[in-house]
Parts: C-alpha cells; structure tokens; sequence
C-alpha cells in the first residue's frame, strides 16, 4: 500500500535566528511513495498566532482547482488537530477530477508559507 506524505522542507530552518520581526518561507511539500497519480489533496497547516503570522501562500502548485484560505484568518477553536498550543490555521486544497495531480517519486513543493515572528 502508498504512503503519502505531506511535511515542511527545513532547509531554511539552518539561517533562521527566530528574531522578532524575522520572515521565514517553509515549503510544504507532498510525495506519495508508489508515485502514483491522484485526484487532490486538503491539507490543514495549524500555528500559534502568538508566535507566528502568516503573511503569504505562494506557488501555489497547479491542478484542475486550487483554493487555500490565506487572509480568512481561520480559529481553530474547536482544536481540531489536538493541540492547545495552535489557536490558528489555513486550509490549502488541490483538485483533479481525472486523477492526474501529482505524480513521480520526486516530492512536490504544494505552496510556500511565509510567517513572520510576532514581535
């Protein structure tokens, strides 16, 4: 059986200080093991806002629909991921009604997210 993985590319982390007012770009990146095509993914990136903002998603990767809720602002107040330390979230969301999306064993970066250190 596939494995599909969905994590952040920590190369930049190397140069990061953490200083307040710091921006960081993590990329989000997907591989499924067998490099099988599929018909999309939804992901939830959860953070703690008062640690961290996010002020752009960008390079969104293509697919037949492509949506993310960046500026919505979105509470995770009902705690959906389980952990009381993230108070926020956006969604990132990629469709193909072929089942085209996605393919190969190299991973795909799925978007940038640049966050800010809360000051």
């Amino acid at each position: 059986m596939a494995n599909q993985e969905v994590f952040f590319d920590e190369t930049n982390l190397s140069s990061f200080t953490g200083k307040p007012g710091e921006e960081i770009i993590l990329p989000l990146k997907y591989n499924s093991s067998d490099g099988l095509t599929t018909t999309g993914l939804g992901v939830n990136v959860y953070y703690d806002s008062s640690l961290l903002t996010l002020v752009a998603v960008d390079d969104q990767l293509t697919a037949m629909v492509v949506s993310n809720t960046f500026g919505q602002d979105l509470a995770d107040e009902t705690n959906k991921d389980s952990d009381d330390s993230t108070d926020k979230y956006v969604n990132l969301s990629w469709a193909d009604f072929v089942g085209n999306w996605a393919g190969g064993t190299d991973p795909h970066t799925l978007a940038n997210l640049k966050f800010k250190i809360a000051e």
